[in-house]
Parts: structure tokens; sequence; C-alpha cells
């Protein structure tokens, strides 16, 4: 078995980081509350001026574990 590893996210980390919102929000019946896009998010964290940061736990090559923080 292959040891988790930590690591920032990835531009092409975005859309799972946003499923990962949406399932969260949906937990706690808020998923109405989630307004967010994939390409906004990604602009966020990505674009030219990041608001925040996401680590990521990964387990092999599925996503195990995320922590995000905003304004950098």
């Amino acid at each position: 078995m292959t040891a988790p590893i930590l690591c920032d996210a990835r531009p092409g980390d975005a859309g799972t980081i946003l499923r990962v919102v949406r399932l969260l929000a949906d937990d706690e019946s808020l998923a109405h509350e989630v307004q967010a896009s994939e390409a906004v998010l990604h602009e966020q964290l990505f674009g030219p001026l990041p608001r925040g940061w996401t680590v990521q736990r990964l387990s092999g090559d599925a996503l195990a574990a995320l922590a995000a923080q905003g304004d950098r």
C-alpha cells in the first residue's frame, strides 16, 4: 500500500475541490448556498492574485482529505 502524501493543490484540481465543497454542503443541507463555479474557484486559488490555498492528502491516486484557507 502506498503511504499517503500531503501536497499543495494544483490548478487541475479545481474541479475536484469544488466537488468536495458541494458534497460537504449537501451533507449539511446547504447545497443551495454554493455559488462557486470551477472557473471562479480556479481563479481564486490559482490565478495571478490567489486569495487562498489548498492542501490535499492523497492516498494513491485518490483524494483522502482536503484543507483550505482563505486570504493568503
